[in-house]
C-alpha cells in the first residue's frame, strides 16, 4: 500500500505539472517575464526568410517566454511592426500561420491588445528583420 501510495503522489504530482505547462502555454500573459531567444543563426535567417515574403511587415523580433514548467521545450514571442497599423491582427495571423518553427510561438505586435507584453519583450528581443 505505501508503494501504492508512493506512486499515486507522483501521478498527481506529474499532473499538477503537465496543468502548469498547459496553462504557460496557452496565452501571453500580463506577468510573463522573458529572456533573449536562443535560437542560432541559421534559424533567425530561416525566419527572416520567411517573413520578407509577407508585405507589410517592417520589424520582427523575437523573445523567448520565460516558462517553469519543461523549461527545455522552449515558447518564443514574436513581435512585429507593421507599415499599416489596421492590418497588425490580420498580418499576426498570417505570419503564425505561414512560420515553420522548432519550438511553439506566439505572433504578437506593438499597436495592438497585446501591446504592453510587446514592449516588455522588446527588452530582450533579438532582431530578426528590418526593413529597409
Amino acid at each position: 500500500e505505501a508503494r501504492a501510495e508512493q506512486y499515486r503522489l507522483q501521478a498527481e504530482r506529474h499532473m499538477d505539472l503537465q496543468r502548469r505547462a498547459e496553462y504557460e502555454r496557452a496565452n501571453l500573459y500580463e506577468n510573463d517575464e522573458f529572456e533573449q531567444a536562443d535560437l542560432s543563426a541559421e534559424w533567425i535567417k530561416y525566419i527572416r526568410d520567411q517573413i520578407t515574403q509577407i508585405p507589410g511587415v517592417k520589424e520582427t523580433w523575437i523573445s523567448r517566454k520565460r516558462i517553469t514548467a519543461f523549461p527545455e521545450s522552449p515558447v518564443y514571442v514574436l513581435i512585429n511592426t507593421y507599415k499599416w497599423r489596421r492590418n497588425g491582427r490580420e498580418l499576426d495571423k498570417k505570419i503564425a500561420q505561414t512560420l515553420k518553427m522548432p519550438a511553439m510561438f506566439f505572433v504578437i505586435n506593438t499597436k495592438g491588445r497585446h501591446k504592453k507584453i510587446a514592449n516588455r519583450a522588446l527588452m530582450v528581443a533579438t532582431e530578426v528583420y528590418l526593413k529597409k
